[in-house]
This record gives C-alpha cells, sequence and structure tokens, in this order.
C-alpha cells in the first residue's frame, strides 16, 4: 500500500524511488509519501492519530520537506514518538537530509538529495553558461525568503562594501529599522568588531538598496502549480545573472541545525559554473565535496564550514575570501584558471542523478526488514 500526502510536485525521479521501494522491499509494506509544505500538515496529523495502526511490520517514510526539520524537527519528533508507541513495527524514513541520528533499534534513515534531484529530466538538456567577461560585477549572493543568517551576509557584504561589486536579491527585505532586532545573535567580547561591520553594512542596506533586486519575477514562472518551476527559474530568469556573475555566496535554506540539507540553489550554482561559497549549516563543504564535486580548496578558504559559532561562520566565509568576492579582474581571472574543473562540475551536476540512484540502491540494500 503506498499512500500519497500530496502529489503535486510529484516528477519522474520522485515516482521511480517510491517504485523502487515498493518493488525492492519485502511484502507486505506500508508506504507514506509526503513531498511538499502543505502536505506536511497532513501527514502529521496521520501519525499524531492516537488510534493508528500498521497493517505491515515493515513502513517506509518518504519525506521531501523542508517543515520537517526547520520548524524544531517538529514532523522529526512525531515520527520518533510514533516509532516508540509501535516496537514490533520496522520503519524506514526517507529524508533529504544528512546526518540525522535516531536511538531507535526500529527506525533505519537514508538520506537522498532529492531537492537537488527534481525536474532532473529537464536538467538534463540544460547547456553550460557562457561567461561575460565585460560584466562590471562577479559576485551572486541571491536570498528569496527573509532569514536572520541570510540578512546577517548581506549586511557583511554592505559592511566591507563588497555590494560595489555584488549582485545580491533580497525579496523579502526586513522591515526592522533597528540592527539588534535584524541580527539578534549573541556576540562575544572577541566579535565586536564583527558587530561594528555588520551593523554599519545594516543602515548602508537601508539607506540604499540599489543594488538589491526584490522583483519576485525573477523566481515566479506563469502556469506553474504554485507558482514556482525550478528548472525553468534557472535557465530563463537566473541564467543571466550566473552568465554575469563568478563567485558565489549560496544562502541555502538551512543554517542552525545539525544536519546538511542541500537544495536547488546549490545545485544551480554548480550548473550556473560559479566558484561556490556556501552561507549554510556546518559541515556543508565537507558533504559537497564527498559527493564527488570540486569545492575548490585552493581558491576558497572553507574553513568557515565547520565553525560552529554561528557569527564566526558567517564572517569567516566572507571575510576570509574577500578578494574574490570584491575583486572582479581577480575573480574573471581565477575563474579562467580554473575552467576546466568548473565544466567538469557541471557535467557532475547534470548527470547527478546517476550517481544518486546509485547511492540510494547501496544504502537500501543495507536496510534490515522484517
Amino acid at each position: 500500500m503506498i499512500k500519497y500526502f500530496d502529489r503535486r510536485l510529484k516528477d519522474e525521479w520522485q515516482s521511480a524511488l517510491v517504485e523502487r521501494c515498493y518493488q525492492l522491499c519485502p511484502r507486505p509494506v506500508e508506504i507514506f509519501v509526503s513531498y511538499v509544505t502543505p502536505a506536511t500538515q497532513a501527514i502529521k496529523a496521520h501519525f499524531l492519530n492516537k488510534d493508528l495502526q500498521f497493517s505491515a511490520p515493515n513502513v517506509i517514510i518518504y519525506v521531501q520537506d523542508i517543515l520537517s526539520i526547520e520548524k524544531n524537527f517538529d514532523l522529526l519528533n512525531i515520527i520518533e514518538d510514533c516509532v516508540c508507541k509501535h516496537p514490533e513495527t520496522n520503519f524506514v524514513l526517507i529524508t533529504d537530509f544528512d546526518n540525522l541520528s535516531f536511538q531507535h533499534a526500529n527506525l533505519q534513515h537514508i538520506s537522498v538529495p532529492g531537492q537537488m534531484l527534481y525536474q532532473r529530466d529537464r536538467y538534463i538538456n540544460v547547456q553550460p553558461i557562457q561567461k561575460n567577461f565585460t560584466s562590471q560585477k562577479t559576485t551572486l549572493c541571491l536570498n528569496r525568503h527573509h532569514k536572520t543568517f541570510r540578512s546577517a551576509a548581506v549586511c557583511m557584504l554592505y559592511g566591507l562594501e563588497i555590494n560595489r561589486n555584488a549582485y545580491i536579491s533580497f525579496l523579502e527585505t526586513t522591515e526592522n529599522q533597528n540592527f539588534d532586532q535584524e541580527i539578534d545573535w549573541f556576540f562575544g567580547t572577541d566579535q565586536k568588531n564583527i558587530k561594528k561591520i555588520w551593523e554599519h553594512g545594516f543602515y548602508q542596506f537601508k539607506e540604499s538598496n540599489s543594488s538589491v533586486s526584490k522583483n519576485f519575477e525573477i523566481y515566479k514562472i506563469k502556469h506553474h502549480p504554485i507558482g514556482l518551476d525550478n528548472f525553468l527559474n534557472f535557465d530563463v530568469k537566473l541564467r543571466p545573472m550566473f552568465e554575469n556573475s563568478f563567485v558565489e555566496i549560496i544562502s541555502e535554506t538551512l543554517f542552525y541545525e545539525n544536519t546538511v540539507f542541500l537544495t536547488e540553489k546549490t545545485y544551480h550554482s554548480l550548473l550556473g559554473g560559479n566558484i561556490p561559497i556556501w552561507n549554510s549549516t556546518q559541515g556543508t563543504v565537507d558533504f559537497v565535496r564527498n559527493l564527488g564535486f570540486d569545492v575548490f580548496d585552493d581558491i576558497i578558504d572553507h574553513s568557515y564550514s565547520n565553525e560552529e559559532n554561528i557569527v564566526d561562520r558567517v564572517y569567516k566565509s566572507i571575510y576570509n575570501n574577500k578578494k574574490i568576492l570584491e575583486d572582479s579582474n581577480f575573480a574573471k581571472q581565477t575563474w579562467l584558471s580554473v575552467q576546466d574543473r568548473i565544466l567538469s562540475n557541471f557535467e557532475k551536476a547534470k548527470n547527478f542523478s546517476t550517481q544518486a540512484d546509485y547511492d540510494f540502491d547501496q544504502a537500501f540494500a543495507k536496510i534490515r526488514w522484517k
């Protein structure tokens, strides 16, 4: 039995994964699938049902949804409670998140980078970005939804005046008029200078948004179920931004959590041919490197990625790479020196689903069944 809580964004790879699970696992089995945020409420209600009973000894739960981890691990806590209440049932949880650990003998986890595989049948035909070497700016920093860690990076860019060499989008700009309201993080005594830079950048940002795009049209695609389409967004709306940039601060979806969650933001940067710097959760760079992608350790100081302190993580990601972020000529020359490696990343990204399929099958083969 397979129960879908929302089919709106189901595509070829997702369908194949669910079908492969059903074909490979022993019978009987129950499979529960949640693809998008609205469905999370439905799957929560299902597993909160105190009278819930399972008809099979093996239960697979596939959740492709940031809400399951972003809201204080709400859905994951609900699932763990359900696992505890049904000790005789064998649960397999499939998510987009890496490094999740559980202390339940009847709960196993498989991580799949599903957000980087959505619409793979369309990305397979994407063409490499042709860089514009007459571009006056070379740094890209795309921020759609307003989040504090993204605001911190923008403040840093403004505070160091790197914004003069950057294409920055921040569609949900803050209404806060006070820096301490905008960045409510704790700054230690050794971080006073960092706060001073960010605070200066915040007020510069508030006074002049000339380099900040608030135009939702760079994301919106008409005639789509939810008004968004990752592939068309990349290939139509964002392509000019990638053509004119060479280095990118990738503002991922998660930052605080003890996990790695890669989305189309990372995928688009790899396809867009930019040298990457991540504004993301601790350990993101190690994870991307282990996937086989070149993260250009000889060019970018990625030591920030292992910083536990959130202020230092943002600060070091930009300050330690200030030269390539602010100097357009240096960025272009550096990019040319690694052009072959950029193209290699592009090819790996375009064909990433083949490796992902293999990794999933390997992980699935290790699952213990009843």
